[in-house]
């Protein structure tokens, strides 16, 4: 096989610094929609925006943070009180999956590395405003399916 003939499907890198910089920049301005790709499993490595989102995702910073969400949004429906004047939180709903949110942080904020899947389908949870735990989402029902789909992922 040639090296040519292993190497299809994968993206590269620009090879200068701003054509670097222009992939990040918009790796950035298209988080939401690369988010929804990578959760779907689509391959990073076909796409240099792909490739820069998911190392982002991967990075053991990056999935502190998205702990520390999970367990805000947790704290938020524990008190009963608005998140944001924009998009309420689903109280009820996040509190019968509090066990599998915490659960989830807990896994995030360990070094292991966590499937780039997992971790985009987290970040959406968190950042998507048609996500299952606001108001105004998608149906409710799908936390559960959400949270119990990724904590069998990461076993």
């Amino acid at each position: 096989m040639s090296p040519a003939a292993s190497m299809a499907g994968v993206s590269r890198l620009p090879q200068s610094w701003a054509g670097r910089r222009r992939v990040g920049i918009r790796a950035r301005l298209r988080r939401g929609q690369l988010d929804h790709a990578l959760a779907e499993g689509a391959d990073p490595w076909s796409a240099a925006e792909l490739l820069v989102r998911a190392s982002r995702l991967g990075s053991l910073s990056e999935r502190r943070t998205l702990a520390a969400g999970l367990q805000t949004l947790v704290s938020v429906a524990d008190r009963q009180r608005k998140s944001s004047p924009y998009v309420g939180v689903r109280h009820q709903v996040v509190i019968e999956e509090r066990d599998s949110l915490l659960a989830l942080a807990e896994r995030l904020g360990q070094p292991a590395p966590v499937d780039v899947p997992v971790v985009a389908q987290i970040a959406l949870l968190l950042s998507d405003p048609s996500s299952p735990v606001y108001e105004g989402g998608k149906n409710p029902r799908g936390l559960a399916e959400v949270t119990v789909r990724c904590l069998q992922r990461l076993q």
